[in-house]
């Protein structure tokens, strides 16, 4: 996009730091419930599809929505902090201050939303979601995120989706 954009400025990247989170490690149970990818034996072929079947696009082999933890959002801060302060230093104090200010209410939100989770049984933490975006917010908090087989955020929903996500809830206890 930089370069599409022929920018010429300083670049910061925001996400220098976060630990990328692969789809495979919080789409297992994709492969449990969706039988119909089964037969596939390249493992990337598998991926790629289920990622544009269930999840309506295809993001690559890393879940992009690393801003969902609130601990990546401590890192945007301060990866971005330090880039204003860079290329403007003499306002350096105040885009510092803000960080700090900004990083407090993310530490308080973390414990708030701590505590709601903690009040959560074992059995109440699966949620239905038509897209596969959650997977930094899942392992934070020990939830599980599922895709209902067949819907896409990029298509209308049946009727028979409907049914069969209606389905899937009674069968799991969701």
């Amino acid at each position: 996009l930089a370069e599409a954009a022929s920018f010429d400025g300083a670049m910061v990247v925001a996400t220098n730091g976060v630990v990328p989170i692969a789809f495979d490690d919080h789409d297992d149970h994709d492969d449990e419930k969706h039988d119909d990818h089964d037969d596939h034996d390249d493992h990337d072929d598998h991926d790629d599809e289920k990622h544009d079947d269930h999840a309506g696009h295809d993001h690559g082999a890393f879940d992009p929505h690393a801003w969902q933890s609130l601990e990546n959002a401590v890192i945007y801060a301060n990866n971005i902090a330090a880039g204003l302060a860079q290329a403007d230093p003499e306002n350096a104090g105040d885009y510092y201050a803000n960080r700090a200010a900004f990083v407090a209410e993310v530490e308080m939100l973390s414990a708030d939303i701590e505590a709601m989770m903690k009040s959560l049984p074992a059995d109440k933490r699966t949620v239905v979601t038509p897209h596969d975006a959650f997977g930094y917010f899942a392992a934070t908090y020990d939830l599980t995120f599922v895709a209902p087989q067949g819907m896409s955020t990029e298509s209308e929903v049946s009727a028979g989706d409907v049914a069969a996500l209606i389905t899937q809830i009674r069968e799991e206890s969701i």
